[in-house]
């Protein structure tokens, strides 16, 4: 039940997020979006089914304007269900700035939780993931940028695990410009 209202949620947010590419529009009346830099960064985590902490990396790559592949990788602190996750994520930008949604897979190391109750001895296995993040607007030039992520994984046969993320990136360029402001 739990992974149907996470896929569920993650679909209605994402449906604002198509018109937000011509938020800035350029001379020629075109979308003028520039698309950030890569950024590369560290974060902290908290499992909320295993009540553990964690520690991790994460590199974001532009496709677009609007579109990031996100690989993160987390060691979760446990001695129930800790252990270490690697992500590969699709995100997309939300029509309120700063805010995404995300999907990708997951390869996961762990103690999984089956009725709550979690699985001994860890298994590594390969799930799917669903993301809701927030970092600064793009009208925020700053080199780095902190952010909040909430991730939910899930894997054939065990219930969905949840964790809070935030973190700092720092960005591997020049950020973009700000958007040109409108002319009343």
């Amino acid at each position: 039940m739990q992974c149907r209202v996470a896929v569920l949620s993650a679909v209605l947010l994402h449906l604002p997020a198509a018109p937000a590419a011509a938020q800035y529009p350029g001379g020629s009346g075109g979308p003028s979006r520039i698309a950030p830099p890569p950024a590369l960064g560290v974060r902290g985590s908290y499992d909320f089914d295993g009540g553990a902490f964690g520690a991790g990396v994460q590199f974001r790559y532009p496709l677009a304007p609007m579109a990031e592949v996100s690989i993160t990788g987390d060691y979760v602190f446990g001695d129930t269900t800790g252990g270490w996750q690697v992500n590969l994520d699709l995100t997309s930008g939300m029509m309120l700035p700063g805010l995404y949604l995300g999907v990708g897979g997951a390869l996961a190391h762990r103690a999984f939780l089956l009725a709550d109750i979690p699985t001994q001895p860890k298994r590594t296995k390969i799930g799917f993931t669903v993301l809701f993040g927030g970092t600064l607007p793009p009208t925020v030039r700053s080199p780095v940028l902190p952010y909040v992520e909430v991730r939910w994984t899930m894997v054939s046969g065990y219930d969905a695990q949840a964790a809070l993320a935030l973190g700092l990136n720092v960005l591997l360029g020049e950020p973009p410009p700000r958007p040109p402001r409108r002319r009343r």
